[in-house]
């Protein structure tokens, strides 16, 4: 895959601008305004296909035991600790827990927990078995709340966390980024959200064609949308790769 198999946002804002027939920006929407319904098109691929996975390694927060979630971010895949660089023996893995709240920075509060003495101990990650044993105490949780990653009081122990995510694509700028072959579905998406905010100034003349476009885009099994989600979805391996690359190049002008 190389740059001829990549448009820029510029190719699509012409496209658009055409169809609309806004290429004077003659109709109260701005160029800023387009390229930012072209970067929800690309947000909006990434939800549907998941194809931009990143990875990101930062500084373990020992104060607060909390971070924010990494820019761009809508799922976490996995989370790690570890200290140096992060080898598979070195890094400890983080595991999720329901409704696990460290907002206070080490006292936490969950349905269910790790202290030998509640009667809401943890089944998941409780080691003890009901012949009896020992409490494992080496587990590292984690949990979010409103936007916020917080981490168990034992993860201090180390200096850095790995955060494996799908992210949103970034934002835009003028590097030829979105494949070719998912040109249309962007057109269109761009488009319809034209279209759907002239249907407010005049919904007789703008009704049909709203409609129209709509079905062009999100009708099965011929809309646009849906076969970028299906081409996106069969990238194979170095396809994929190269793509992310793309889209982690993005930054706003």
């Amino acid at each position: 895959m190389n740059t001829s198999d990549f448009i820029s946002p510029n190719d699509i804002l012409a496209d658009v601008l055409v169809e609309v027939q806004d290429e004077e920006l003659k109709m109260g929407f701005s160029k800023g305004w387009y390229n930012a319904q072209i970067q929800r098109a690309v947000e909006e691929l990434a939800y549907d296909t998941f194809f931009d996975k990143k990875t990101l390694d930062v500084d373990f927060p020992r104060e607060s035991l909390m971070m924010k979630m990494p820019k761009n971010a809508f799922n976490i895949k996995e989370m790690y600790l570890f200290n140096g660089e992060c080898k598979p023996g070195d890094s400890v893995k983080v595991y999720w827990k329901r409704q696990f709240n460290n907002k206070n920075g080490g006292k936490y509060t969950a349905s269910r927990t790790d202290d030998n003495g509640s009667s809401a101990l943890d089944p998941f990650y409780s080691s003890k078995s009901s012949g009896g044993g020992t409490y494992n105490t080496n587990l590292f949780y984690y949990n979010i709340q409103n936007g916020m990653i917080m981490f168990s009081s034992n993860g201090k122990s180390y200096s850095k966390v790995r955060i494996i995510y799908n992210g949103t694509g970034g934002a835009i700028d003028e590097t030829p980024y979105i494949l070719r072959y998912l040109r249309q579905a962007v057109i269109d998406y761009v488009t319809l959200q034209q279209f759907k905010a002239m249907k407010t100034r005049d919904r007789n003349m703008y009704r049909t064609m709203y409609t129209d476009k709509y079905s062009e885009l999100y009708s099965i099994p011929n809309g646009t949308w849906y076969k970028a989600e299906r081409r996106v979805k069969t990238l194979d391996t170095l396809e994929r790769e190269t793509l992310k690359q793309y889209v982690g190049r993005m930054n706003i002008v």
